[in-house]
């Protein structure tokens, strides 16, 4: 995982935890498992990217946590959006902050997925040994 990629899911991981705890506090109407949910999965990602700093070279993990929090975030802003639609008195906020969490997840899983398919894509070898994206100084 490069350093760069390490440090999105660090700050992921802190602005997902002190999100998720805003929320908690801003509307009594939340689930205490969103706030348990924001605090695991902002230390689990936050725990990936110190070990990305620290040379761990797969994405598995930090993949699969970041898919199970867009799941999550999509539930919990849909509930939201339906509550509001139905009239329940929600803070609008409330629902701006599942809204952006769950775009910042997405595209931090975007960003991994694209990371890993260029790792993958430059190591693939033609049948001479060399790589294909390589470029070749031979005239031929």
């Amino acid at each position: 995982m490069s350093s760069i990629a390490s440090i999105d899911l660090i700050l992921y991981g802190i602005i997902l935890g002190a999100l998720t705890f805003y929320a908690q506090r801003l509307s009594l109407d939340v689930p205490s498992h969103t706030l348990l949910m924001g605090i695991v999965g902002g230390t689990l990602t936050l725990l990936w990217g110190v070990l990305g700093m620290c040379g761990l070279r797969r994405r598995t993990w930090p993949i699969l946590t970041l898919i199970v929090l867009a799941v999550f975030l999509t539930i919990q802003t849909a509930k939201a959006w339906l509550a509001l639609n139905a009239g329940v008195q929600i803070r609008r906020r409330l629902l701006l902050i599942f809204g952006i969490l769950l775009v910042f997840t997405v595209v931090q899983l975007l960003n991994l997925l694209k990371e890993s398919r260029t790792e993958t894509t430059s190591k693939v070898k033609n049948e001479s040994g060399h790589d294909e994206l390589s470029t070749s100084t031979d005239p031929r």
